[in-house]
């Protein structure tokens, strides 16, 4: 309402500062000029004062502060106003000229004071009609705020209702001083036992006993004062109403709280700042936007930032709203709010943002330009278009390489582009803005790439720039021909964008040129629920959507995309956007608490990802992606509040807690062990490590990768152990390693493997952080040496047997001296320990033993193969014996007596002392393959071996080295071929009867894996060992003329005997 009644202005004065403003305004913007009419107004004006002081005495008056803030001075200072303003109404009356009017504004929605006066202040000219019709232009010299209702709103819910109790709270309200306005709505009904929704967020009526009211009838009142009222007399006012109407009053003012906004219109990623004050305390403050349809309430996020530590001893409560980068959709309606028991004082303010287009999607017809079959002096028209979220206050830039013309979104053509047959201007579609431009690209050769750019400009003269790629086919170039219509002629190299996607995907398909061949089809069409679920989880990051509710929605919408089929051409952007939404939780989960009922969905969501295949980009996308879905399950499982002691499994991931103390976990089939102080989560997950980038080379990643965050960051760090499961425990060698989210790499920084006595290997890490996992990897093996060895052992077993039988049938034969008694023995030793020990080693490795078998295995070979190369010691020093002392025969008894030492009691002694060690100091004796190990350089058990063999092996090589010298010596000049063949002769029957071929496993341990003089050296160690057996047959059976005609005289007599025993049969038949 527009009216020239200067008393309206006064009406709703609430303080003697605001009274002296309206003075001055008055004074400010009139003359002292003295007319009839204005006389009898100031007369009639002072009579009704008098009246006024009359009727309601000062004493009587003070009985208004009950409920309203009137003073003495302020009363004496109104009147004096309405004198002063009934004295001035003359003079505007006798200008005719100048008007001071005011607007009173009523709605159930309380509007932000400062946004209408912005109104007012970027408006000149008004044309108003008078009664008579006639319409005159009125200019707005100066407008100036001088005062606001109290506005409250309240919900009220009872159990009965009838027009007594409405009376009963208009008249509660009606005594409110400065009362001006009472409305109801009509009686709302819902159903036995559904919650009341007042605001958002709130929850059902409920008695004074936690129980939830059987209400079934509620009803809005609005009452406007004008004056502010003690909130303590606001509140005791609606506790008797509840008790007296046994009713649930919901209070919200408007007025009370004095908002500081920023401008109006804001710039695109801009960050304005609006803050709220209230002069009482209040024991709660929140900011809330409503948008189109949708109201959010905004809390802490990557966008959002609330403060409420900025009250002073004036304003004792406080809360400011700070945005930072602000976009299209924070445009909106913001209130704040102070909560004072079940009373919420507001204040509400507009702001929008300068909009700019989130996407812009450009489109060119043709696609590709083919001047392959065209002269060069063609031109070949092109359409391009662009389509963006619709706002009608773009202004729209075009830019074909160098030339330029623009467009506002609103003209209804543009061309000034410099190119022939311009399109025409941008049109509305449902909910986008489409902008058109043609071009003309010539099919002359060039190498410069034609592009066309668009640029979109708002109001704030802020741009937002698309640039889109138009391929040329020039003559005689390579290029892939079309493609079912949908992937046209293509440059060699080129990729083609295609906005199509299947029904229920959004996105886009792509397809390279490489080679002159059409790559396979890329992808990325996501489903929409996905992108739903993902826009909701940007918004909650962001602070717009931060409630637990809606994190259990995302969650909750995420396991149900992942459990989806879909088509199978968007399964990799399915799962990409999944891994998006998981990290973008993650992140959100740093400054946003959730609560362990999102657990569920997650771990189950988490899971399905794992089970899906991934395939169809390259490794590096791969190793992005898994990278990034580790680090996002960690953080979030960090970050979880987790109440309780819950466990969680399902096929890909299983999560446990600790409360403290030792903890052992089992995870899958890894067992992990901790002594902590404070809670422990940890997260076991399988089928991922394969997707990690793989650092160290020949080594493949065990299944599993188990994850550990103390509840308590702050406690010292700790040692926490994994032990391998059975399978991992037979790989050869194993490497503790930990996944570094920063480098994406392994890294065995404070990771080492420990042994224990039975051979176990487990884990150990010093440190503990939230980011830190923990994985075995496994050395790779050779399947062809694995099959080599034992292809080579079993045959030695069976050319060991051979020996052994050999040696039996011809022994009488051959043991004429002394010196053959004892070189018989030495090689029946040999032969008898080493089929012993290949056999054990055949039997370890072949078969899955337990802990006690390994055990007895791992002594067995040790004790095996280091009595057979003690052995292999006492046939040297037979062989030194015959060559430098020939004419001193060997005293039988005295070397049964050494060699017995030698062969029998030190390789037990030896033996026995290692274990017994081993045993007693807790160090590991036999790993899981049964066999000794290496805790450190020259340390375990393993050395107990390669002291007595290398030394045993040096000593014989010097044997050998003697025998050779020796014959050397002895041949005569003219004999140098026979010397060869004789020397040659020596190295080929003693090296494996010696032990000679063991040499290049010593060579072994100090060779690098990654040499390649490596694999050629394991390939040499296992033939030459594996095959030990036959060598000694061979040189030790069937090299010796004595042992060889023995054997043939007894094939001799057998086949006679068999011959005789044929014919005895043939004559009885």
């Amino acid at each position: 309402m527009l009216t020239s009644c200067p008393a309206h202005l006064f009406c709703r004065s609430t303080s003697f500062v605001s009274v002296l403003q309206r003075l001055y305004f008055v004074f400010q913007r009139t003359s002292f000029e003295f007319s009839p009419a204005g006389a009898a107004v100031f007369v009639g004006s002072l009579l009704s004062v008098w009246m006024l002081l009359n009727a309601v005495p000062l004493s009587e008056a003070s009985k208004f502060s009950k409920y309203c803030f009137v003073s003495r001075s302020t009363m004496l200072a109104t009147v004096l106003l309405y004198l002063i303003a009934a004295f001035k109404y003359s003079q505007v009356l006798a200008a005719d000229k100048v008007y001071i009017a005011d607007i009173l504004l009523e709605s159930d929605e309380q509007l932000q004071a400062l946004t209408i006066m912005s109104v007012f202040n970027t408006t000149s000219d008004l044309q108003v009609t008078n009664v008579n019709g006639t319409c005159h232009k009125v200019t707005l010299v100066e407008s100036q705020l001088v005062a606001v209702h109290l506005n409250i709103k309240a919900e009220l819910t009872a159990t009965t209702w009838d027009s007594n109790k409405t009376g009963q709270v208009q008249t509660a309200f009606g005594g409110l001083n400065g009362f001006q306005h009472f409305k109801i709505t009509p009686l709302r009904v819902y159903p036995a036992f559904r919650p009341i929704v007042a605001e958002i967020g709130s929850s059902a009526p409920r008695d004074p006993k936690g129980n939830k009211r059987r209400s079934n009838r509620s009803a809005d009142f609005q009452a406007v004062l004008g004056c502010k009222c003690q909130t303590a007399k606001l509140q005791q006012l609606v506790s008797t109403l509840e008790t007296s109407l046994g009713a649930v009053i919901q209070v919200h003012t408007a007025g009370m709280v004095t908002l500081e906004s920023a401008e109006a219109l804001v710039p695109y990623m801009s960050a304005p700042m609006l803050k709220c004050t209230f002069e009482e305390m209040s024991s709660g403050a929140s900011w809330k936007m409503f948008g189109s349809n949708d109201c959010f309430e905004l809390r802490d996020g990557s966008v959002v930032k609330v403060d409420s530590s900025c009250a002073t001893k004036e304003k004792k409560s406080c809360i400011v709203l700070r945005l930072q980068n602000i976009t299209n959709i924070w445009t909106g309606t913001y209130e704040c709010g102070f909560t004072v028991g079940s009373i919420r004082h507001t204040a509400r303010t507009h702001l929008g943002v300068a909009p700019l287009p989130e996407h812009i999607s450009m489109k060119a017809t043709p696609s590709t330009v083919d001047c392959s079959n065209r002269p060069s002096s063609d031109i070949v028209p092109v359409s391009v278009t662009a389509t963006v979220q619709y706002h009608n206050s773009y202004q729209v830039y075009w830019r074909y390489k160098t030339s330029r013309c623009n467009t506002s979104s609103g003209d209804s053509l543009h061309d000034g582009c410099k190119i022939e047959d311009s399109l025409h201007d941008g049109y509305k579609m449902e909910d986008s803005l489409q902008d058109g431009y043609k071009m003309a690209i010539s099919c002359q050769k060039s190498r410069e790439a034609h592009f066309v750019t668009v640029t979109f400009k708002n109001i704030k003269e802020q741009e937002k720039r698309a640039r889109l790629d138009i391929p040329v086919i020039y003559e005689g170039e390579l290029f892939c021909k079309e493609d079912e219509d949908l992937w046209p002629n293509t440059p060699d190299g080129d990729t083609v964008i295609k906005h199509t996607c299947p029904d229920g995907r959004l996105g886009y398909q792509s397809r390279t040129c490489q080679d002159n061949t059409w790559q396979p089809v890329f992808s990325s069409c996501v489903s929409k629920h996905l992108l739903a679920t993902l826009e909701a989880a940007q918004r909650f990051i962001m602070g717009l959507v931060s409630s637990q509710e809606a994190a259990v929605d995302i969650f909750e919408g995420l396991r149900n995309s992942s459990m989806s089929d879909g088509d199978s051409s968007g399964k990799m952007a399915d799962l990409m956007a999944s891994i998006h939404v998981l990290d973008v939780m993650a992140d959100a989960s740093e400054s946003i608490v959730l609560q362990d009922n999102v657990l569920p969905d997650f771990i189950n969501a988490a899971s399905n990802l794992l089970e899906q295949t991934w395939d169809g980009v390259n490794d590096s996308i791969i190793h992005d992606m898994s990278s990034r879905y580790l680090r996002s399950v960690e953080g979030l499982v960090k970050n979880i509040r987790i109440n309780g002691n819950k466990e969680l499994s399902t096929h890909n991931l299983e999560l446990k807690l600790c409360p403290g103390g030792n903890c052992r976990l089992t995870l899958f089939d890894c067992t992990l062990h901790l002594t902590t102080l404070s809670w422990v989560k940890t997260v076991a997950v399988k089928n991922l490590t394969d997707k990690l980038r793989n650092n160290f080379p020949n080594t493949t990643p065990s299944p599993v990768l188990i994850s550990a965050t103390l509840e308590n960051a702050e406690e010292s760090p700790v040692t926490i152990r994994l032990d391998f499961s059975k399978k991992q425990q037979r790989s050869p060698e194993l490497l503790c390693v930990f996944w570094n989210t920063v480098e994406r790499r392994w890294s065995e920084e404070g990771c080492v493997v420990r042994r224990d006595f039975d051979g176990h290997r487990s884990c150990l890490c010093d440190h503990l952080t939230p980011f830190s996992s923990l994985v075995a990897l496994s050395n790779t093996s050779t399947e062809s040496l694995d099959v080599l060895t034992t292809v080579g052992l079993s045959v030695s077993v069976c050319a060991l047997l051979v020996f052994l039988l050999s040696e039996f049938a011809v022994w009488s034969a051959v043991v004429t001296t002394n010196l053959s008694h004892i070189r018989h023995t030495v090689m029946v030793n040999i032969a008898l320990f080493l089929l012993l020990a290949h056999s054990t080693f055949l039997a370890s490795s072949s078969l899955e033993l337990p802990d006690e078998w390994c055990r007895i295995m791992a002594v067995s070979k040790h004790l095996f193969f280091l009595a057979t190369f003690a052995w292999m010691l006492c046939l040297s020093v037979v062989l030194i014996h015959q060559l430098l002392l020939v004419f001193r025969p060997p005293r039988k008894r005295l070397f049964h007596v050494l060699f017995g030492i030698v062969g029998y009691v030190c390789p037990v002694i030896i033996v026995g002392c290692s274990y017994c060690y081993c045993k007693y100091t807790d160090e590991p004796y036999f790993d899981h393959r049964c066999w000794l190990v290496s805790t450190a350089p020259f340390q375990g058990s393993l050395y107990a071996f390669l002291f007595p063999v290398g030394a045993i092996t040096l000593t014989n090589l010097f044997c050998v080295v003697v025998v050779i010298v020796t014959l050397l010596k002895s041949q005569v000049p003219e004999g140098s071929k026979e010397t060869a063949k004789s020397i040659l002769r020596v190295l080929v029957l003693l090296t494996p009867v010696f032990g000679l071929t063991w040499l290049p496993g010593f060579s072994l341990h100090t060779m690098d894996a990654d040499d390649r003089l490596f694999l050629l050296t394991a390939y040499s160690f296992t033939i030459l060992n594996s095959f030990q057996g036959l060598s000694i047959l061979l040189t030790g059976c069937f090299a010796d003329q004595k042992v060889r005609e023995e054997l043939w005289k007894i094939f001799k007599k057998d086949k006679k005997r068999a011959e005789k025993f044929n014919n005895k049969l043939e004559g009885k038949i």
